[in-house]
């Protein structure tokens, strides 16, 4: 019983961040003669923490990619109009295209990395490196989590 409630809340997330995406591609039609910074903003607005799917977040990363690449030397601009929220989900869709292109599940243009170092730089240097904690530390993130550290049920281990 309780599988297929978790399994109704995981498919009506997925429905709700597909709309969602079909929703910025739409915002991003219409505004294709704005401003790069009013187009990352559609892009980076809501992202798609509920969604386990990898097809989705793939998608989304990718609709990042393509404002990214129009940026041509505008980061800092962007970097410049963000508030706190925007900043830290700017954050989390950087962390998930260095995620997506170390598991060769991004195809990756020649200068997609070098403009994800320069756009997080300059978000640290803007937010400083509180940026970071509040992009992983969110109860829901693009991240994927990494448990790297073995936990131990003896306490004289610890």
């Amino acid at each position: 019983m309780a599988t297929q409630k978790s399994n109704a809340k995981q498919l009506e997330a997925e429905q709700e961040a597909l709309k969602a995406y079909e929703e910025k591609m739409t915002l991003l039609k219409n505004a294709a003669n704005q401003d790069v910074v009013q187009k990352m903003k559609i892009v980076i607005d809501n992202p798609p923490v509920k969604s386990k799917n990898q097809e989705t977040l793939e998608k989304y990363v990718a609709l990042f990619h393509s404002v990214l690449s129009a940026a041509k030397d505008r980061e800092r601009s962007i970097v410049d109009a963000l508030n706190d929220q925007e900043a830290v989900n700017l954050y989390d869709y950087i962390n998930k295209s260095f995620e997506l292109i170390s598991s060769g599940k991004c195809k990756e243009d020649k200068f997609l990395s070098q403009k994800l170092f320069k756009m997080h730089a300059q978000l640290v240097d803007k937010f400083g490196k509180s940026i970071i904690l509040k992009a992983i530390s969110r109860q829901r993130s693009l991240i994927t989590p990494i448990d790297n550290y073995p936990t131990h049920k003896d306490p004289n281990l610890l």
